[in-house]
């Protein structure tokens, strides 16, 4: 569901240009997930893995949400048949989830509930081995708990404008 305001509006000649904002609601479903190609403990893993199940943050946080949209855009119709625009929006979540990272790191003693608990005790960390791993260690911060995800998003548009309403066609006289 969403509202749009028109804040200014020319028509001049062939070209309408119009300049606008907008908010409402969204729905949304996210499913982070992690690339992984290797070998742990004599398994082969290739390719993408969920990682909600595998409880790389020690929680099964819910994979769908509300989210709050907001943003301004414009566009201006050309010889009023093609129409170019532009959109920036904002979506602020009610999750800290949207990327998988919300607090601190997990004690490897939670993943024995996981769907696979070696994977994720691999994706829950995929720190260089060069970096510190003690600064990756359970219960260290990993995310901030206390901002939700929120993110911007930038639309372009072009189209062609073709009107669906009927000519008006006055009332024939009949003459007798």
């Amino acid at each position: 569901l969403i509202e749009e305001y028109n804040v200014w509006r020319n028509y001049q000649n062939r070209y309408d240009f119009r300049l606008y904002g907008f908010m409402g609601l969204g729905y949304f479903w996210h499913n982070p997930q992690a690339f992984f190609n290797g070998n742990i403990n004599g398994k082969q893993y290739t390719g993408w893995h969920d990682l909600q199940p595998l409880l790389t943050e020690g929680v099964q946080y819910p994979l769908n949400g509300v989210a709050i949209i907001s943003g301004f855009g414009f566009n201006f119709t050309a010889n009023r048949k093609f129409k170019f625009g532009l959109r920036v929006g904002h979506r602020t979540t009610f999750t800290d989830y949207l990327d998988d990272v919300s607090t601190t790191y997990v004690d490897p003693s939670a993943w024995g509930t996981s769907s696979d608990p070696q994977l994720s005790a691999a994706l829950s960390n995929r720190a260089k081995a060069e970096f510190d791993q003690n600064s990756f260690s359970a219960g260290k911060i990993r995310g901030n708990p206390n901002r939700n995800d929120s993110y911007f998003f930038i639309t372009a548009e072009v189209g062609y404008v073709k009107s669906i309403r009927p000519k008006r066609r006055w009332p024939r006289i009949i003459k007798f």
